[in-house]
């Protein structure tokens, strides 16, 4: 459920003009990573091993 929900996030952002901005972004089964173009990575999902690099284990459901 949580992968269809991120590629339903995947595919409603490449629809809008901020698509633009993601040069790629690299899913797994529960947590997201992306680039974008001025270089930052952003991470969202699932966080319980600290798998988001945000030095916390809370989920995100907003990339970060």
């Amino acid at each position: 459920m949580r992968t269809i929900l991120l590629i339903f996030f995947f595919v409603i952002t490449t629809a809008t003009s901020l698509a633009q901005c993601w040069i790629t972004i690299a899913t797994g089964p529960t947590h997201s990573l992306g680039i974008k173009s001025n270089g930052t990575l952003w991470a969202w999902g699932e966080n319980s091993f600290g798998q988001l690099g945000d030095g916390n284990f809370i989920d995100k459901n907003i990339p970060i």
